[in-house]
């Protein structure tokens, strides 16, 4: 991980948690240990609509700010290690790690539109 990973990660997210904004306790599923979709995660962004899009363990998670799954992608994103939107709501996964990297485009749907090296 250069440098800058190393601290914009930390910085985006914390951002993306302070956009949450302040749950009452029963709503800080996003801290729990035994919660499957942080433990490992690389990268979190919080959509415009209040949605918490999640990279990371080979998938990305998308979840309502009360915990609840909305959907879930998983093909072709092992080494999953960040998310972006577009406006048309087209989804970006950036995959390194034993590969060089992959740059993996989703429709809104979650449909594979293409995958490159």
């Amino acid at each position: 991980m250069n440098i800058i990973q190393s601290i914009l990660i930390p910085v985006i997210s914390f951002l993306a948690c302070l956009m949450i904004g302040n749950a009452a306790p029963q709503d800080n599923w996003y801290k729990s240990d035994s919660w499957g979709g942080v433990s490992g995660a690389e990268n979190m962004i919080v959509t415009d609509d209040g949605l918490i899009w999640i990279a990371g363990n080979d998938k990305i998670a998308v979840y309502e700010q009360n915990g609840t799954l909305v959907k879930e992608f998983t093909q072709d994103l092992a080494d999953c290690k960040d998310v972006e939107i577009d406006s048309q709501g087209n989804v970006y996964a950036i995959r390194y790690g034993s590969e060089l990297g992959r740059l993996v485009k989703f429709d809104p749907s979650g449909q594979l539109i293409w995958s490159v090296q």
